[in-house]
């Protein structure tokens, strides 16, 4: 019996081309939905986002810790896209994004 393999790089872009301008959503709300571990496995999968060239460009930035906090570089791009950041902290309560 084969099984096909998970193509997880492909279901995570699919995920972050959907969180809208203003909104964040965390790595572990990713694999939640992806039905696999948080943090590690999204975040490579993101790592692979921004370097396969072949693919559009999505909001990866808009992908954040579960404590909020945003690297300096992060926190321009999400200030450009209307998310406050409070110092390097996104307020998740008011700019969280969740999956249907």
């Amino acid at each position: 019996m084969s099984q096909t393999k998970r193509n997880t790089n492909r279901e995570c872009y699919d995920l972050v081309a959907k969180i809208p301008q203003g909104k964040v959503t965390t790595y572990d709300e990713i694999g939640r939905v992806l039905g696999i571990p948080g943090y590690k496995t999204v975040g490579k999968s993101k790592l692979a986002m921004r370097q396969d060239r072949t693919l559009p460009p999505v909001p990866h930035h808009r992908v954040i810790m579960e404590d909020g906090k945003v690297d300096e570089d992060t926190k321009r791009l999400l200030l450009a896209d209307g998310v406050q950041v409070d110092g390097n902290i996104v307020p998740l309560q008011n700019y969280f994004y969740k999956f249907q």
